[in-house]
């Protein structure tokens, strides 16, 4: 068996060679939809996981061995939301559950938790935290012999995980660059987009997809307070101040020096997305729906506002 190749700390990623029940050949996997990359075995077939509140992402199967890859994306989730993510995806019991290592700002982490669990015969592996476009449990399962059989080559796969940016749009959907205006972002195949200005020189792109209304717009040259671009969301959706909700902030962050993810509701419809300064403009992203749309079709909403990059 050909083993995994460290160098100075540093993973050798190519086609290596894992102990998963055999000698499977494991290769890069880029998972740019999502954000993250990680070794996977060659030829392993990943389908879609879907999750409560928001989390999805990639599941694949071989030989016994279970890869997850998950995440809320737009969003920060704490250290305990996100271990019961992992509990409820894995099987394992949360009290089974350790953590055996943290750090932060490592391979695109802003925060990580590294932890193993084991439930009987099973054994579950990995990591959470948080990186740039959201919040990510990567994690794999197998049985407890597998495990001790093979610890090294299994902390090295744990060792390739990078979180990133979205880079590939999911199924239906297409990159938008707005270079005139400095951001980028994801929006259905198809979206009628218009140029548009409004008041106090905001400027960019209003897009229209089956009644999904999308914005993307900025004020070139200028850095606003968070009061000052609330108060254009406000004129923009003709919505109460008093009925925003910041349900996520922080600082650097996909290409914003400062950031605020916001949602708000209005006559049955949903108000989503974010605001902030870069190093060129200040910015505002919104997508306005309905409510049983935004239910039905919120991991791809989330998507969306993960995509987002600014200058």
């Amino acid at each position: 068996m050909r083993r995994i190749l460290v160098v100075s700390g540093l993973l050798v990623a190519g086609m290596v060679g894992l102990a998963v029940g055999g000698e499977t050949e494991w290769t890069t996997y880029e998972a740019g939809a999502y954000g993250f990359s990680m070794l996977a075995p060659e030829g392993a077939s990943f389908k879609e996981k879907e999750g409560d509140g928001g989390w999805g992402g990639l599941h694949a199967v071989c030989e016994g061995v279970e890869l997850f890859g998950i995440a809320r994306l737009g969003e920060d989730a704490t250290a305990e939301d996100i271990e019961k993510v992992g509990v409820k995806m894995t099987g394992v019991g949360a009290e089974h559950w350790k953590q055996i290592d943290s750090g932060k700002d490592k391979a695109g982490w802003r925060w990580y938790r590294t932890v193993m669990a084991s439930g009987g015969a099973k054994v579950a592996f990995g990591g959470y935290g948080v990186g740039p476009a959201g919040s990510y449990l990567l994690v794999m399962t197998t049985t407890t012999e597998d495990f001790e059989a093979n610890k090294a080559d299994y902390e090295a796969w744990y060792g390739s995980v990078k979180l990133g940016p979205i880079t590939d749009a999911p199924k239906d959907w297409e990159m938008y660059k707005a270079d005139d205006y400095g951001f980028r972002m994801i929006v259905p195949k198809g979206t009628k987009v218009e140029e548009k200005e409004w008041d106090g020189g905001w400027a960019g792109m209003k897009g229209d997809s089956a009644g999904v209304v999308f914005y993307g717009i900025g004020l070139a040259d200028k850095k606003a307070s968070a009061e000052d671009i609330e108060k254009v969301g406000v004129a923009l959706t003709g919505l109460d101040a008093s009925k925003w909700k910041v349900i996520d902030k922080g600082d650097s962050r996909r290409g914003c020096a400062w950031y605020r993810v916001v949602m708000a509701e209005k006559d049955g419809n949903v108000i989503f997305g974010g605001y902030g300064v870069g190093s060129k403009s200040s910015y505002l992203m919104l997508l306005v729906t309905s409510k049983d749309d935004f239910k039905k079709h919120e991991r791809a909403y989330r998507t969306w506002y993960a995509s987002v990059t600014v200058e």
